[in-house]
């Protein structure tokens, strides 16, 4: 038998399986089933082919279309091995948002985004104390789940492919913990979607109900997404944010994911947030960036309200900002245009730049002529 068969016969026992340790070459997706604890010890690396569009690993509800219970994945290297890889790219005239259509059958295959580990449709779940590498787009796919925890991530990532999401939530999604995420992605390091793209959206429905606490890294794009486009995302807590953005610490969005869909965000906590924009951005770095992705950097809020987005009842407070580069402009939280906020509460905010100016904590568009 070649490696994958050899691990995907231990997973096909359930119960408690361990993975010895070394390094694995994953042919195909493995699959995991209910009722399995799978434990890998830190030197264990699982990884694509150089030229791996696919899974690593996938529960058996996503195609089965059934719940999964009790699933438990912690340990070890879940590696991508981007560099090598392209995924396939939608035909002229078709959208990922502003509603393009859904393929099921396409989503299956996963070769036009080459999620790296996608589970769908879980009860009792639990991911963690792991680092994903080089994942071609999301490191994580996780989709109508209920009572879940992801924990102790470490984003391994090169950043040289887009939409390199770290923990991407599609809903329904409900009593949900996310905590302790480390490392840089190149986009979300944590997105929840109530409704998603057209090449991601296997499900789709409310997310209330979750914590997210703990979230770090120098010069990732964006901390946090929350996205409506017909489903609500309420009763959120987000807190503990450290480091430096390239766009939002936390974004507010709806990106027209299906035209005329109502928005609606409410109850979001937003606390204890230590982040500014960064100290410096070098366009020689080696890393993928995008068009003049510097100037964005610099003005680009904290926190932003996108056009499209209604939120109701938002508390943000312990918010400690201290920028280094003279150059930044962007306000602390800023409100576009068309984006409608109802009760937005402010607790203690202390900013501070070089040259000691005085930027305004909130920029309502909706407010100036």
């Amino acid at each position: 038998m070649n490696q994958t068969e050899q691990l995907q016969a231990l997973l096909d026992r359930r119960g408690t399986i361990v993975f010895p340790s070394g390094e694995y070459l994953i042919e195909k997706p493995l699959v995991i089933h209910d009722n399995t604890h799978l434990m890998l010890a830190p030197d264990t690396h699982l990884r694509l082919p150089d030229t791996g569009v696919f899974s690593l690993i996938e529960n058996d509800g996503l195609c089965g279309e059934h719940e999964n219970f009790n699933i438990k994945i912690e340990g070890g290297v879940w590696d991508g091995t981007n560099l090598g890889c392209e995924r396939k790219f939608l035909s002229p005239g078709e959208s990922y948002a502003e509603g393009g259509t859904f393929n099921k059958e396409r989503y299956f295959k996963n070769d036009y985004l080459g999620l790296l580990i996608r589970l769908v449709h879980c009860r009792n779940l639990y991911f963690g104390n792991l680092t994903i590498k080089d994942p071609l787009s999301f490191g994580v796919q996780i989709a109508d789940v209920r009572d879940f925890t992801v924990e102790n991530i470490y984003l391994d990532y090169n950043c040289k492919k887009r939409n390199m999401d770290g923990i991407h939530i599609t809903g329904p999604a409900r009593f949900g913990v996310i905590k302790n995420i480390h490392g840089v992605a190149n986009d979300d390091q944590i997105a929840l979607t109530a409704d998603a793209t057209a090449l991601t959206e296997i499900t789709r429905g409310p997310i209330e109900d979750i914590l997210i606490d703990g979230v770090y890294g120098e010069s990732t794009y964006t901390g946090v997404r929350l996205l409506s486009s017909g489903s609500p995302v309420r009763n959120i807590t987000i807190k503990n944010l450290f480091g430096s953005c390239r766009y939002n610490a936390v974004s507010f969005t709806h990106h027209d994911q299906h035209p005329g869909a109502p928005s609606l965000m409410e109850n979001i906590h937003l606390t204890d947030i230590y982040m500014t924009k960064p100290a410096s951005f070098d366009m020689n770095d080696g890393l993928f960036h995008f068009e003049n992705e510097d100037k964005v950097a610099l003005s680009c809020p904290l926190i932003e309200f996108f056009p499209g987005t209604v939120t109701k009842n938002v508390r943000i407070e312990n918010v400690f900002r201290r920028e280094v580069r003279n150059e930044v402009d962007a306000p602390l939280v800023k409100i576009r245009k068309d984006a409608v906020v109802e009760n937005l509460t402010l607790g203690t905010i202390v900013q501070s730049f070089p040259d000691g100016r005085e930027v305004p904590a909130v920029v309502d568009r909706n407010k100036q002529g």
